[in-house]
């Protein structure tokens, strides 16, 4: 696994550094540690892709959030984890697609934590489902790249970063090929991925596509409750 450190203070890079490699030993997993002192440096990289980065948000002259937007679009499988000293932050984050919002004094205590996580989002991405598509047969889908589900018609539409397409299956029998705590079930007819939501805007969810999926009264508690344990599993430490 290619992890990358991006932070202007030498010192935190050397420490973050520490950190990480002692994980690797203790849980005895090969991470390749990529250090980067700024954010233009950290997108010019042309190397083998990288995993997942710690990045910081206020960096002499940049701005962490503002180079994980252009991160994103480069790097879609590239997995964030912010780390700062600043909580006002916290939301602000949110603007950008990243699986953790860590404090730095925290960030010892909690490695163990965020590298699991990041470590199951990762084979995550190369786990696949099948379904029966309408005039085609069984075909695979990347878990990773699925957007959401829409049942109309006796027909299921499945929406993905590639695309859509018809299939058979219906929406309960959907929900039992999907890993669990990754998606939620917004409406009767909806299931999405939270992994590309960018925010819940009233009775919608928005996602990074652009595209809305709604939200109905008898879901919202059911749907709420799964949105936010996935945030927070992400959103370690506010304190």
């Amino acid at each position: 696994m290619t992890v990358a450190i991006c932070d202007d203070e030498k010192t935190w890079l050397e420490y973050a550094s520490r950190v990480l490699d002692d994980y690797g030993r203790r849980a005895a997993v090969s991470i390749d540690i990529v250090p980067f002192s700024s954010g233009k440096a950290l997108l010019s990289y042309g190397e083998k892709p990288i995993d997942a980065v710690f990045i910081d948000i206020e960096m002499e002259d940049e701005n962490g959030i503002e180079i994980v937007s252009q991160l994103n679009e480069q790097w879609p499988d590239c997995q964030v984890a912010y780390c700062t000293d600043y909580l006002h932050y916290a939301m602000d984050v949110y603007e950008t697609r990243h699986s953790y919002f860590i404090v730095k004094s925290h960030f010892q205590e909690r490695i163990d934590t965020i590298m699991s996580r990041l470590i199951t989002i990762n084979n995550m991405k190369k786990q696949e489902v099948f379904y029966h598509v309408i005039k085609t047969g069984m075909t695979r889908f990347a878990v990773n790249d699925i957007l959401y589900f829409e049942r109309k018609t006796r027909m299921t539409t499945l929406t993905t970063v590639n695309g859509a397409c018809n299939i058979r299956e219906k929406i309960t029998e959907v929900i039992r090929t999907l890993p669990e705590g990754e998606f939620t079930r917004s409406h009767a007819s909806f299931v999405v991925n939270l992994a590309h939501i960018v925010r819940k805007n009233g009775s919608v969810y928005e996602l990074d596509s652009g595209a809305s999926v709604p939200i109905s009264r008898s879901f919202s508690k059911v749907t709420r409750e799964d949105y936010l344990r996935w945030c927070s599993a992400r959103l370690e430490d506010r304190k």
